[in-house]
């Protein structure tokens, strides 16, 4: 009976071990890890935006780190700013673009998302902006400008 009783301890200790809940991996981007070319490829998490709303001329985002400054090309004019950024935290502050009319509604979308942003994400090759939890603007590292 003794024997029963260490074997089912040992079976019961074994499988707490072994179906434990795998710890959600949590990862902070570092402000550094902002620097660069960076291409629009996602809005709302729907890439179907990108292609109706820009078709070939899809936005990209230039960033300067050590300058604290944002520019690039909205899909229908050029932009710039700066930003503040802490941590994974980030704000981009109010940005300046020519004044090029544009057929589509894209540079509003991305202009308004842009402004929504209060936090980043980095991870190998690509960007996310996001409101808290929800991705706002995803971009992909652009390799041709490095």
């Amino acid at each position: 009976m003794k024997i029963c009783k260490i074997i089912v301890s040992i079976f019961i200790f074994c499988a707490f071990v072994c179906c434990k809940p795998a710890i959600k991996e949590t990862f902070t981007s570092k402000p550094e890890d902002l620097q660069g070319q960076w291409k629009l490829t996602g809005i709302f998490q729907d890439a179907s935006i990108i292609n109706s709303e820009f078709g070939e001329k899809k936005p990209v985002i230039i960033i300067d780190v050590k300058k604290h400054q944002i520019q690039g090309f909205s899909g229908c004019n050029s932009f710039g700013g700066g930003f503040e950024v802490k941590k994974d935290s980030i704000r981009i502050l109010p940005l300046t673009a020519n004044q090029i009319g544009c057929i589509k509604n894209g540079e509003s979308i991305f202009f308004k998302q842009l402004a929504k942003t209060n936090r980043f994400e980095v991870s190998k090759d690509s960007l996310k902006f996001l409101a808290s939890d929800t991705v706002l603007l995803s971009f992909s590292k652009d390799m041709k400008v490095q």
